[in-house]
């Protein structure tokens, strides 16, 4: 829970840096970069603690519809923010934007103190120094050789989504405006939210790997078809698709790394 706070509050310093600079009138490219550095670092904190806690509140047979609904929630970044983003700079300055932002964080934070009352009692163990658990975690995981292969595969989807988080914004104003961008996005990511709501009502079975490899497959070549061609609508069409095949991707990949790791 604190690690989840921590990571939240993070993210509300990196951002408030980034708007004091912008109302200060001396913004440059570097103070945009040590700002979302922040909130990246932050996000990295937080993510963690997010996805360990399901293994505590949630029994094995409901990992798959666990993992679906979290990626129904991390489907909101995609499809509703950038709607009403675009909208918003369309009409008003960035810096408002900048303060939803931050209320959302705020807001997260007030959610984990609300929700998270009722935690389960932790077992007992030595406190070790930071660097001594890391080198404890990083031998459990090279002594599990499917595990290490899962994280690494995992490690390389999250490589090619921050790629297409970086460059598809770029590729899409160079053939429109930001207000088409913004929907763009959001009709993209509504392919995430629709095979994530069948995952969290139905669950995936019990072919994860086939399932995986299945997945993989298709989004690897939707990613490819979206930077082939320069309509705006086909491009749509191609990260609606993408973005149908990502939550099996990602929820193949958790469930077989949580029911391969022991919860403590």
């Amino acid at each position: 829970k604190k690690m989840m706070i921590i990571g939240d509050i993070g993210s509300i310093a990196g951002i408030l840096f980034i708007l004091l600079v912008m109302l200060s009138g001396r913004m440059e490219l570097w103070h945009i970069y040590l700002g979302v550095g922040i909130s990246s670092i932050s996000a990295a904190i937080l993510n963690p603690a997010y996805k360990a806690v399901v293994s505590d509140l949630v029994s094995e047979e409901m990992y798959s519809q666990a993992s679906g609904l979290i990626q129904l929630a991390s489907s909101a970044q995609y499809l509703i923010s950038p709607l009403i983003a675009g909208l918003l700079l369309s009409t008003f300055d960035i810096q408002l934007v900048l303060l939803i932002d931050m209320l959302t964080f705020l807001l997260a934070v007030g959610a984990v103190l609300m929700i998270m009352k009722v935690d389960t009692t932790p077992q007992k163990h030595e406190r070790q120094s930071f660097f001594r658990e890391m080198s404890e975690a990083f031998h459990y995981l090279l002594s599990k050789k499917g595990v290490f292969l899962f994280v690494l595969l995992m490690s390389v989807v999250c490589f090619y989504i921050g790629l297409l988080q970086s460059l598809f914004g770029p590729m899409m104003l160079t053939l429109t405006d930001s207000k088409t961008l913004g929907i763009a996005l959001s009709v993209s990511a509504s392919g995430m939210l629709v095979s994530s709501l069948l995952i969290g009502l139905f669950g995936m079975g019990k072919r994860k790997v086939f399932m995986l490899s299945f997945s993989l497959v298709l989004a690897g070549l939707f990613y490819a078809l979206m930077g082939v061609f320069t309509s705006v609508w086909i491009n749509m069409v191609f990260g609606f698709l993408f973005f149908i095949t990502l939550p099996f991707v990602n929820t193949s990949l958790e469930v077989l790394i949580r029911t391969n790791v022991e919860n403590e």
